[in-house]
């Protein structure tokens, strides 16, 4: 199977404070934030409690600096910023 059939994992080049943001963000989407289905699946995930969970399970790779599979990167980097800039969706402490 070629490269481009294969999904493909990267390390996370982010500093400690790169990570330790970027994993609090990604827990809040279970929090008050409240996402809902069709955001969820804007973002690329099934639902919201899709969302919810593989935001939690990035979230625990970023701090223990595991690798993680780029489309699972750029998904949770997008709900990321949905959930920091948002007060609608986010938790409103930005």
């Amino acid at each position: 199977m070629g490269r481009r059939g294969m999904a493909e994992i990267i390390a996370l080049r982010f500093d400690h404070d790169e990570r330790e943001f970027f994993a609090r963000v990604l827990e809040e989407s279970g929090g008050p934030a409240q996402v809902t289905d069709p955001l969820a699946v804007f973002v690329g995930f099934a639902d919201a409690n899709d969302m919810v969970k593989r935001c939690h399970d990035i979230a625990a790779r970023v701090d223990l600096e595991e690798y993680i599979a780029e489309v699972g990167l750029k998904r949770n980097q997008l709900a990321c910023e949905i959930l920091f800039s948002s007060d609608i969706y986010g938790s409103g402490f930005d």
